[in-house]
C-alpha cells in the first residue's frame, strides 16, 4: 500500500515537464501516461529533436540548465537585409555565405551538439561551429537555398535566440546573460561582503 508521502513523490515525478523538466502547470498534466510539457515551447523543441532523431541531447545535457525558450514573435527578417549582410557576412567557396551570431542560452556540451546539428536540420544549411565560451556560432549557407532568417528562427525554435555579432555589443550581452544567471543562483541577502 503506497504511503501518503510515495504518492505525493510519484506525482511531482509524473508532473515534470518531458523537455525540461520544470514543474507542469496542474492543467497540463492530463493522463498520467501522456508525455506532458510546461509549455508549448517545450513540446515543439521535444517534437524536433525526436522527429530528427536527434533525442540524445537529453543524454548530453545532463546536469545542465535548461535553456530559455527564444520569444515567439522574433521573426528575424532584418538578418536578410543587404545592407545588413554586406556589413556581417564573407563569402565563401560554392556560392555559400558565412556570419557569426551570438546565441542566447548556450552553457554546456549538449547545446554544442544540439547547434552544429543544424545541417541536418535546415536544408541549404552547410556548417555550423559553436564557440561556447563567447556562445557564437558561425555558420555557412547557401543563400539561394535558405535565408539567414530562417536560420535564426530555426536556432530559436531550439532555444536559442540568435543576435547579430557586434564585437563589444556580443560580449556585453553575454555578460549581462553571465550576471543574470550569477543573481538569479545567489538568493537574495546571501551576497558575499565586499
Amino acid at each position: 500500500m503506497a504511503t501518503t508521502e510515495s504518492v505525493a513523490a510519484a506525482r511531482a515525478v509524473r508532473a515534470a515537464c518531458a523537455h525540461c523538466g520544470l514543474p507542469v502547470p496542474s492543467a497540463a498534466d492530463g493522463d498520467a501516461a501522456a508525455r506532458r510539457f510546461c509549455c508549448e515551447g517545450c513540446r515543439a523543441v521535444w517534437a524536433i529533436l525526436h522527429e530528427h532523431g536527434l533525442e540524445r541531447y537529453y543524454a548530453l545535457r545532463e546536469g545542465a540548465a535548461p535553456a530559455p525558450a527564444a520569444p515567439a514573435d522574433r521573426l528575424y527578417a532584418e538578418l536578410d537585409d543587404a545592407a545588413f549582410q554586406a556589413r556581417t557576412c564573407r563569402p565563401e567557396p560554392g556560392g555559400h555565405v558565412s556570419t557569426e551570431l551570438y546565441l542566447e542560452g548556450v552553457h554546456c556540451g549538449a547545446c554544442v551538439w544540439l547547434v552544429e546539428k543544424l545541417p541536418g536540420l535546415v536544408p541549404g544549411v552547410a556548417e555550423t561551429r559553436l564557440d561556447l565560451p563567447r556562445s557564437q556560432v558561425r555558420v555557412v549557407w547557401d543563400p539561394r537555398a535558405v535565408p539567414l532568417s530562417a536560420i535564426a528562427r530555426r536556432l530559436g525554435s531550439l532555444g536559442y535566440a540568435p543576435h547579430p555579432c557586434r564585437g563589444l555589443a556580443g560580449q556585453a550581452a553575454r555578460r549581462r546573460e553571465d550576471r543574470a544567471m550569477l543573481a538569479a543562483s545567489v538568493s537574495p541577502g546571501r551576497w558575499p561582503a565586499t
